[in-house]
């Protein structure tokens, strides 16, 4: 698994505050080398057997092709802003029973068969650990103060699918999650064009009028209940509750520590888990915009004010850690 760590991260950088993980090289070149490494890792092991399931996930990258909003399946290359918001979310498995997943921070663990329902092939992820990129060492170390979820995911074609939290209290996805669908790389998804919902595209003339009596022609459109201020005023208001509680536990976890690394990584973990609140918000932001067909223009002032907002509130994590390594 560590040489396609090494690969998927090659260039990779991290900004401290909301951190996001982008590659440098191409979709195209990423998979390639992912490709290639699977197979010499596979000629150098040919004493082990393949986990189950590798036959079927293994030896290609996967992106995202598309998601399910309100039941309804969206294909992310529809919409230019959707396909940025994903253009660095990846999953990855290898073939002793090892996967990657790439959204905001890495994360890695084991996958394994799951009965399911019956319907599709089901396999269960379950997260290990989730990796930060440490600035000062130039490589991803463990974040300790991450969750480690766990994840289900069905196999809806030979390049399709579905990926979504697992409920270990239910045995089923978790209720009021709306599903990823990864595709292959460099691959089309039969499942996702015969299924989707066309959307707008960048178009926002009409898209908010309530179709007459017996025409249809408004379920193309997808319609939201919240506009950006509300989302922006909501997370905003999340984050500003979040804080005093991170500032609290920074200060609680760096009594008697005068080492600045550590208390450097100390202060990154509460902001990490500030930026994990604005992400979520962002992300909602991109719905909105693709369930109105608003331009990417739009999203990205409101976006961008959340993010100013999120910069403003995280001060208050970085003055409790200056406070300490001062002191």
């Amino acid at each position: 698994m560590k040489k396609i760590i090494d690969l998927l991260f090659l260039g990779c950088c991290v900004v401290v505050l909301l951190s996001a993980c982008s590659n440098n090289k191409s979709e195209s070149e990423i998979s390639s080398e992912v490709q290639a490494s699977s197979t010499q890792a596979e000629a150098e092991v040919t004493t082990e057997e393949a986990a189950e399931g590798y036959d079927i996930l293994g030896g290609r990258l996967w992106k995202v092709g598309g998601l399910y909003y309100r039941n309804k399946i969206i294909d992310i290359n529809d919409n230019d802003a959707l396909a940025d918001l994903y253009d660095s979310t990846f999953l990855s498995f290898d073939s002793d029973g090892s996967f990657m997943y790439i959204n905001l921070f890495p994360k890695e663990g084991t996958y394994k068969p799951y009965a399911g329902d019956g319907t599709y092939d089901y396999y269960l992820l379950k997260t290990e650990r989730t990796l930060k990129y440490d600035s000062e060492k130039d490589e991803f170390v463990e974040s300790e103060s991450a969750s480690n979820k766990t994840f289900i995911i069905a196999v809806l074609d030979e390049n399709t699918i579905e990926f979504v939290e697992f409920d270990a209290i239910t045995g089923r996805a978790k209720a009021n999650e709306d599903p990823l669908i990864f595709v292959k790389s460099d691959e089309d998804s039969a499942y996702v064009q015969n299924n989707k919902t066309e959307i707008a595209q960048n178009n926002t003339n009409n898209t908010n009028e309530v179709p007459s009596a017996g025409d249809n022609s408004g379920e193309q459109y997808i319609k939201a209940d919240s506009s950006y201020q509300s989302i922006l005023d909501e997370y905003t208001e999340k984050m500003e509750n979040a804080v005093g509680g991170l500032v609290r536990e920074y200060k609680s976890e760096a009594t008697g520590i005068s080492d600045i690394e550590r208390l450097a990584e100390i202060n990154n973990d509460k902001i990490e888990k500030l930026a994990e609140i604005c992400n979520e918000g962002i992300g909602k932001m991109a719905e909105q915009m693709y369930a109105k067909g608003d331009s990417y223009d739009t999203y990205e002032l409101w976006a961008g004010k959340l993010m100013d907002n999120y910069n403003d509130i995280a001060q208050e994590i970085m003055d409790a850690y200056l406070d300490s390594a001062i002191n």
